[in-house]
């Protein structure tokens, strides 16, 4: 199950003067979703938590449920957002074959059920995924408020490896 542990607060802020770029500009839109919009100081304090486990390769609707599940706990516990590992609806360790076969759009059947379960749970939720976008694979990561919106689809830009070099498309810069 879910076990929370506060570590401290994070402020839910950013200085607009610096352009936050990889995991801190998608902190920042997780943020941003949160609060409802950019706050300035003085600043709340938010629980984020990060899920950590593993994914059933190449099994979608069993991580979608598992996504649904620890979403719901998570909302139980206070936690405003909750960010999932690398790939997780898909699996990391899938193969080239299986990803290409069960790679998602951003409007999938799959991805609704995550919104339903961010706005049944009022959290924000962080899901990284295969994305099919015509013939291209990216590997990217849905962001939903906690109404269940879409608020940003990152694409990874510094794809690691050649493993996701020869898989994936590079995710434009600065694009959310």
């Amino acid at each position: 199950g879910l076990r929370v542990e506060r570590v401290g607060s994070l402020p839910c802020s950013h200085s607009s003067r610096q352009q936050p770029s990889g995991m801190m500009a998608m902190m920042t839109l997780l943020l941003s979703a949160t609060a409802g919009a950019l706050v300035t100081p003085p600043a709340r304090s938010l629980h984020v938590a990060a899920w950590q486990g593993a994914a059933v390769t190449a099994d979608v609707p069993a991580n979608v449920a598992r996504v649904a599940t620890e979403v719901a706990a998570a909302g139980r516990e206070g936690v405003e957002v909750l960010l999932f590992p690398e790939m997780f609806l898909h699996g990391y360790d899938a193969t080239e074959e299986q990803l290409r076969e069960l790679a998602l759009t951003q409007d999938s059947p799959e991805l609704k059920q995550v919104a339903e379960a961010a706005a049944g749970a009022g959290v924000c939720v962080g899901v990284p995924y295969a994305e099919r976008d015509g013939e291209a694979l990216f590997n990217s990561m849905a962001v939903f408020d906690a109404t269940g919106e879409l608020v940003c689809n990152y694409r990874k830009v510094n794809l690691w490896g050649d493993w996701e070099q020869g898989l994936f498309q590079r995710g434009a810069p600065g694009s959310f």
